[in-house]
């Protein structure tokens, strides 16, 4: 890859003169199945892009309550499009689905309220533990939102960890969406760069999600902390440490022993495989988290029962 981008014949992108440029535009398009890709340095300015094309000043967007398009892109979407954000929190097992999104559709003209101008759908859902959307779900929600003329955006950062996970081809997937987002530097393992594009059939690989089941299934015999590894669906994984400890102490903690994870809330704590991560690492990484967790644990026991004493 490194040879790849230091060897690539370069040009003037602003006039279409970028070889390398165009040839990977084309490429993301066909593999998408779509009429043109644009290639962008990340996924928050494709996302942005999308989003300033699709609505009109004064509409709102619904996306899911832990959208990274909501959450991670510093409200974007008020400053760049002039539309407001309409987050709605999945129920059922966390998936989000058309149920979710029509309460809170508005398409009334005559209605004082913002109107719905585009829903966007993140697939998988980064902060929901890399859970993943089923075509059908997809195809449900695009189906009923365009019948009412609302343009629907995939956040598909992800979308080739989506494709090895139901076994379903990225074009399938991303097929009834208006427009489509894709990283190149999360599942692909580029160093930087996403697409915008309007769908996908390319092969992705198995790897970095059975690394992640192994840490889910290692991880559900640590005492100290609590998992489902049946949630793990991708190459995201969610651990909770119970209380009193706290996942931002455990992550400042395992940095120190070259482990970087980050954490989502106070008990939940973040890891993610990627195609550079070995087996072997990913149960190192569980070790490493269950030593913090048993010797702190023992710690505030000790603490209690000199408490108590």
């Amino acid at each position: 890859m490194r040879d790849a981008i230091r060897n690539a014949v370069v040009g003037d992108d602003v006039y279409g003169d970028d070889p390398t440029a165009n040839e990977l535009e084309a490429r993301a398009a066909g593999i998408f199945g779509r009429e043109a890709a644009l290639f962008l340095p990340s996924g928050t300015m494709a996302n942005q892009i999308a989003l300033f094309v699709h609505v009109g000043r004064g509409e709102e967007i619904i996306c899911d309550a832990r959208a990274d398009v909501y959450l991670w892109e510093m409200a974007m979407p008020a400053i760049l499009a002039g539309c407001i954000m309409r987050p709605v929190m999945p129920g059922g097992d966390g998936r989000l689905t058309w149920q979710a999104i029509a309460p809170v559709i508005n398409r009334d003209p005559a209605d004082w309220k913002a109107q719905t101008g585009l829903i966007a759908v993140e697939n998988p859902t980064n902060m929901a533990g890399g859970l993943v959307l089923s075509p059908r779900a997809m195809e449900e929600i695009c189906t009923a939102a365009h019948a009412l003329a609302i343009p629907v955006h995939l956040d598909g950062a992800r979308i080739f960890n989506a494709s090895v996970a139901l076994g379903v081809s990225v074009e399938q997937l991303s097929r009834p969406f208006d427009s489509v987002m894709f990283c190149l530097s999360k599942g692909l393992g580029a160093p930087v760069g996403s697409m915008l594009v309007g769908s996908h059939d390319f092969i992705a690989r198995h790897r970095d999600h059975a690394h992640a089941q192994a840490m889910a299934g290692a991880f559900a015999g640590v005492s100290g902390v609590a998992i489902d590894p049946r949630r793990v669906e991708t190459n995201v994984v969610h651990v909770i440490v119970r209380p009193p400890l706290r996942a931002s102490a455990l992550v400042g903690a395992v940095a120190q022993q070259g482990l970087l994870v980050t954490h989502v809330d106070d008990q939940t704590v973040r890891l993610v495989t990627h195609q550079d991560v070995t087996r072997d690492e990913c149960l190192e990484a569980v070790a490493i988290i269950e030593r913090y967790v048993t010797a702190h644990g023992e710690a505030h026991e000790s603490a209690a029962l000199r408490a108590h004493s």
